[in-house]
């Protein structure tokens, strides 16, 4: 159950960051897509350490 909970938050976490660098790009829809997978595949997932803890969003 906990390892389910801490799958749930990382994807909200993942969701919320995107959409506040959508957000921050002015992008929305399809448009800006592209370039936001692009830009989000290597460093999200290097950053991402669920052993240390999550970090909270800035």
């Amino acid at each position: 159950a906990e390892s389910v909970t801490a799958l749930a938050v990382g994807l909200l976490v993942v969701q919320l960051h995107y959409a506040d660098r959508q957000a921050a790009r002015g992008t929305v829809g399809d448009a800006g897509r592209a370039g936001e997978d692009a830009s989000l595949g290597a460093a999200s997932i290097s950053e991402a350490r669920p052993e240390e803890g999550f970090s909270a969003p800035v």
